[in-house]
């Protein structure tokens, strides 16, 4: 059954929402099962997650000003949540990304949204940021006008392998949850293991008492640099429901009957819904 929404966008209405069961194809969902074939798209949202805020304006702010702002961390990380929490949930109810159900509030916020997804996923900035920092690895020092040809050789090499990644396997969201269970692996443990190698325990006692110091503002600080940092969590925060694609196309709920993006290399063709599909408000449905 389809109708109309007011905003002339079909909404069809199908009888059942599927399981986890039928849509992974197991008759119960295991500890190794959940982790393995769930929790990817979870992984795809961290890893993207974690990115030129947490390696480079974050570092470079406690460098400047100490960890007098750490209590803006544990603050942002619960506002995040619940912000990509809750684009979950329609993705999951609606089997819709979220630009569509932008379409569903107005023309002007579907254009909105598609330009966030432009200037924080398809401009190459965190590229040529990320070509900053690792040309500052390879010569040992901060990079100078004089190493420009470097830099942005290395930010053209990440914009390649970014676009080789995206265009190998089945379906795209798959490959990104290859990718970032060894990404992660690799950065949380390196992390911890330098953290607890090189941090000095004064550090560590500044970090605790600043976690529970909140609103507390370091002397002396650039209110234009705090500025600009925290409008930039803000931001970064604000695109992240681009990564709720990742939950749909992995099948969660009604994205298990509106299709996948299928990858360039080693996929197949797929018909892909350009509108979601809702489930009746039945009991059965919503326990």
């Amino acid at each position: 059954m389809e109708k109309k929404g007011k905003n002339l966008l079909p909404e069809e209405v199908v009888e059942k929402i599927p399981t986890p069961e039928e849509v992974f194809k197991t008759p119960k969902l295991t500890l190794k099962k959940k982790v393995f074939a769930l929790w990817g798209s979870a992984l795809i949202a961290l890893g993207t997650s974690i990115g030129s805020g947490e390696f480079l304006l974050g570092p470079t702010m406690a460098i400047k000003l100490g960890l007098g702002l750490f209590w803006l961390i544990w603050i942002g990380a619960i506002l995040q949540t619940i912000y990509i929490y809750s684009f979950t949930r329609i993705a999951i109810a609606t089997g819709e990304t979220p630009i569509t159900t932008f379409f569903r509030i107005g023309v002007w916020a579907a254009i909105l949204g598609a330009l966030g997804v432009f200037l924080c996923f398809v401009w190459g900035g965190w590229a040529a940021s990320s070509a900053t920092a690792l040309a500052g690895g390879i010569l040992g020092r901060m990079p100078g006008p004089a190493d420009r040809p470097l830099v942005v050789a290395i930010g053209i090499s990440l914009i390649i392998l970014a676009f080789v990644i995206l265009s190998l396997g089945r379906r795209i969201a798959r490959t990104l949850e290859i990718f970032n269970w060894f990404d992660l692996g690799v950065i949380f443990i390196s992390f911890i293991v330098l953290a607890i190698i090189l941090v000095p325990p004064s550090i560590w006692a500044e970090a605790a008492a600043s976690f529970v110091r909140v609103g507390y503002i370091p002397p002396k600080v650039d209110l234009t640099v705090f500025g600009g940092w925290w409008g930039y969590i803000g931001f970064a925060t604000g695109v992240n429901y681009i990564l709720v694609n990742y939950f749909k196309d992995k099948g969660y709920g009604m994205g298990s009957l509106t299709g996948f993006i299928s990858a360039l290399v080693g996929g197949k063709k797929i018909e892909v819904s350009p509108f979601g599909k809702i489930f009746k408000f039945t009991p059965e449905n919503l326990s």
